[in-house]
């Protein structure tokens, strides 16, 4: 029994007990709730609402509902409601919000695309305008400009040929290849060191981060990441490259000839353009094409190696030095800033 806070007299029987649960809607904080028997209300409610739970076919249990019912009460006026359609109703509002908001956030980003889609295009459309009128005032479209190598610091040095050779136990008439490259896939060790196993006649230099792990080998050096490169291609006889893939315009090749040393390389990047007939160009991924083309160079003569080393520094020289890369490059902003005034 409790007691009625606004009618202290007045007893009540409580036939339900609620810690925390909904009353009126879903949207409604969660409270304890007391059930006492609708007969002792001041006003009872014209309707009562009860809450069947069954596994059965509704159909059925609905007719058996209303028939217990009518025996209860005659002339009782029954309806049902599933509880699930009776959720789904409470939520329609709530779905409906979402809904057009979820349309309205969907509008808005189609209309923020839009309009990016258009300021690229107008920029665009300005941009193609001005390089017309460029390319009409005589303006190149592009230039390319290679990379400078510094013929001073890489250069033949007879000096340095020996004491490198001496450092490492070369000897003098030894034929021997730089190889300068750090370890990764595009630099196809692999085809380089098999190469090297057909020639156990011939030496080679790795040069590079990882070369000092690579497989041993009584030809090989190891020598793994060095600062003195210039030096010890002044200690080899040949460059070489055996790139598969990834390269631009090579450095080590474009060096190693300013150092006086012709050039075996794959056709990859612009090998082709720095090398020029002073050396020779197989294809990638070749281990044969690079036995074959190694031992038709280290097969010329000394005089012959010279001549064509002669050649491949002079190509540097008159083609990619430091000297022209500025020269360019100076013309390249000269004419920028002209077209500007």
């Amino acid at each position: 029994m409790v007691e009625s806070a606004e009618k202290p007299d007045t007893l009540f029987l409580v036939v339900g007990l609620v810690r925390n649960t909904k009353y009126f809607e879903l949207r409604e904080d969660a409270r304890p709730i007391v059930f006492v028997s609708a007969d002792q209300a001041d006003d009872p409610a014209v309707g009562a609402s009860f809450v069947l739970r069954t596994n059965a076919p509704l159909e059925g249990f609905f007719r058996n509902a209303e028939s217990a019912l009518g025996e209860i009460h005659p002339g009782l006026g029954v309806n049902f409601t599933v509880l699930t359609t009776q959720i789904k109703q409470s939520l329609m509002r709530d779905r409906l919000m979402a809904t057009l908001g979820g349309g309205f956030g969907l509008l808005a980003g189609l209309l923020a695309v839009l309009g990016l889609y258009g300021v690229i295009a107008y920029m665009v459309a300005r941009r193609k305008n001005e390089i017309g009128v460029r390319i009409a005032l005589g303006a190149r479209r592009a230039q390319v400009i290679a990379n400078g190598i510094d013929v001073d610091e890489f250069r033949p040095d007879a000096a340095a040929r020996r004491a490198v050779r001496t450092e490492l136990g070369i000897a003098d008439d030894a034929i021997v290849l730089a190889h300068v490259a750090r370890v990764d896939a595009m630099k196809d060790h692999g085809s380089f060191l098999a190469a090297m196993a057909a020639l156990p006649d011939l030496s080679a230099l790795l040069v590079g981060a990882g070369t000092e792990n690579l497989p041993a080998a009584r030809n090989l050096f190891r020598l793994g990441r060095r600062c003195d490169v210039a030096l010890l291609f002044a200690a080899a006889d040949f460059v070489v490259s055996s790139s598969r893939f990834g390269e631009g315009f090579s450095n080590v090749l474009a060096e190693g000839m300013a150092c006086g040393l012709p050039a075996i390389t794959t056709d990859v990047g612009d090998a082709k353009l720095i090398v020029g007939d002073t050396g020779l160009v197989v294809g990638p991924e070749s281990p044969d094409a690079l036995v074959s083309a190694i031992r038709k160079l280290a097969a010329e003569s000394p005089t012959a190696r010279a001549e064509r080393g002669s050649r491949a520094r002079a190509r540097i020289v008159d083609n990619f030095a430091m000297g022209h890369a500025i020269h360019r490059y100076v013309e390249l902003y000269g004419s920028l800033a002209s077209q500007r005034r």
